[in-house]
Order: C-alpha cells, then structure tokens, then sequence
C-alpha cells in the first residue's frame, strides 16, 4: 500500500502538534525532541518518526510496497523508559552537534529532513535541515537508533493506525470481473478517506490494484512468470 502518505501526514500534525518551525526560533518542544521524515506523496508513501523529548517514539510508515515482512500502513507508538529512553535521547542530542548544519536543504530531496530541539543557553531552539549534511560519523549512530527503535514500534507499539485492505473475492460475470475489497483499521484511532471508487487512479489521486507482476526488493524488480494484475482505482463498487 502506497497511497497512504497523506492520510498519515494528517495524523502526524495532529499528534505531533502541527510544528514546521524554521531555523533559530524557539519551540514549545523539550530538548532533544526530533522529526525526521522520509518522502510524503501519495505516488511513494511517506516513512517518519518522532521523538517528543519525553518518552514517546512514534513510527509513522505509509508503503509497504515490496516488504517481505510488513503489510499494510499506519503510525505505531512505544512507550520509552530507563537504557531505551537515554539511548532515544542521545539520538536526539546528535542533531544538536556543532557540526550538523541548520537551515540547509537539500533542494534534490526536499522531503528528506529532519526538526530537532536543541538547547542553547537558557532556550531551546528548532533546528532544520536535510538529513544529506549531517556528518557520516553522526549518521551511523543516529540511523541505528531509529531503525532499531522503528521495527520495534511495528513490532511492539501502541497501534494508533493500522489498515490493510483485503481482496476478498474476484468475481467473472457478464464479461467483467467483480471485486469485493475489504479495509480493516485495527487501530486505536478513526480515519477517513474515499472509497477506491471515487480515486482518480492517477499517480497524483491514488491507485489500488489487485494482484502483482512484480516484486520489489529495493532498487530493483523481478518479474514474476504467470503473474496477474489489474487495477481498481476509479472503477464503481459493487
């Protein structure tokens, strides 16, 4: 599922509070909270995760396109305490380094950027800038910790959202196939969207399809032999 980065984008302004505060202005944020977020379009998804500063990690993914061992889409929460908090913490402080720029974007990959709260002095101030130039001796450190702390909030965490849809039943009738198609939310949370009906089934509007011709293992696509796939999108329930 791919289609899903907006949907999710909503969540996280509400939960993370909405902030997209620019260079050395201060932040309602503790020190050592964090956003970092990966892409966000409906054509690939959206990855992201936040720190609050306390003791919440969020993990928000919306493509699992390709993911041997996720399905579905949603955000995740896990509750920090005691090695795990300080090792969040520490996390954070790197954004913080003298040498991780702020207010520097990478106008290639807009998308990939990270917000931190930073203390300096007697205020703590929001850092932004893309994930590109922080130093390579901080990336190690810092992507450890996340994708460490990511796959337990999937594994572990608190489901805020989680949907998956389902094929149901495909049906050959009157020269045209029938397909049943079932989302689940198992979450905690209410969402909302159009019904694939009303989709547009262009990259921009969301595409939902069955069956696959092909697997994805990173950059690269393996054709499967006698695969099927059509797709959905804009097509009327039934």
């Amino acid at each position: 599922m791919k289609w899903f980065g907006l949907l999710i984008w909503s969540l996280l302004i509400v939960i993370f509070g909405g902030n997209c505060v620019m260079a050395k202005n201060t932040t309602t944020w503790p020190a050592s909270a964090f956003l970092v977020r990966w892409g966000g379009d409906m054509q690939y998804g959206s990855r992201e995760v936040f720190f609050d500063g306390k003791n919440k990690f969020y993990f928000a993914l919306g493509d699992t396109e390709g993911q041997e061992n996720r399905t579905g889409v949603g955000v995740f929460e896990l509750d920090l305490k005691n090695a795990d908090l300080a090792e969040m913490k520490a996390a954070g402080a790197l954004f913080c380094d003298k040498d991780v720029p702020d207010g520097k974007v990478d106008l290639s990959q807009p998308q990939v950027t990270f917000q931190a709260a930073c203390q300096e002095g007697r205020e703590v101030i929001e850092k932004y800038s893309s994930l590109k130039f922080i130093p390579d001796r901080l990336q190690d450190q810092l992507y450890s910790t996340v994708t460490k702390f990511q796959n337990r909030a999937w594994v572990e965490g608190a489901k805020l959202i989680k949907l998956d849809f389902y094929t149901e039943k495909v049906e050959h009738k009157d020269g045209a196939f029938i397909v049943s198609v079932r989302f689940k939310n198992s979450g905690r949370k209410e969402i909302k969207f159009k019904t694939p009906d009303q989709w547009t089934g262009n990259q921009v509007g969301g595409q939902l399809g069955v069956g696959s011709r092909t697997k994805i293992m990173g950059s690269n696509r393996e054709k499967l032999a006698d695969a099927w796939a059509f797709d959905l999108a804009g097509k009327k329930n039934t």
